[in-house]
């Protein structure tokens, strides 16, 4: 019970299926949220925010009407989005793979930037291609491989997650 989540250190987590709901700023336990495994007090600052599905259709209406409509935008979602704070452990392994994934992903996204950029200089068809293929690749990698939890709503209240991994979900209450 000592390392175990059922403990003191689980008050006000619990899980509704596969997602974890909790309070802002609630203390997350000493566990890895992917595995389950000890983090020994090593907690990562995660701060997630969450809007409305509604406001994504507003995205598509004023990307489609200008640039003002998507400044717009921008201000709206500023205003409306919920936050969260969440401190989370991750395992060394995990952090490892966070790390790694966020590094993967920057190189991509530079290297994309940069081959397009050689691809207006030299007016190069292919070096646009493979240059687009880099920023889209490190993306996609950016969001698989560097992301740990995700907020699935957000009220005035709780915070419903996504993300975290069977063992760890395992031990805490289900509501």
């Amino acid at each position: 019970m000592a390392e175990g989540i059922s403990g003191s250190g689980a008050a006000g987590i619990w899980r509704e299926g596969k997602k974890i709901v909790t309070r802002s700023e609630t203390p997350f336990p000493d566990r890895c949220v992917k595995c389950n495994a000890p983090t020994n007090g090593a907690k990562l600052r995660r701060t997630l925010y969450w809007y409305h599905p509604g406001y994504y259709f507003l995205l598509l209406l004023m990307c489609v009407l200008s640039f003002i409509g998507l400044l717009i935008f921008v201000i709206v979602s500023m205003v409306v989005r919920k936050k969260a704070v969440l401190h989370i452990g991750l395992c060394d392994a995990h952090r490892k793979e966070r790390t790694l994934g966020i590094i993967i992903c920057t190189a991509g996204i530079l290297g994309g930037f940069v081959l397009f950029g050689l691809a207006v200089a030299m007016q190069s068809g292919w070096m646009a291609a493979v240059g687009g293929a880099s920023l889209l690749f490190g993306i996609i990698w950016g969001i698989v491989k560097a992301r740990t939890i995700t907020a699935t709503k957000i009220d005035n209240e709780l915070v419903w997650i996504s993300g975290a991994g069977p063992a760890f979900l395992n031990e805490l209450p289900e509501r």
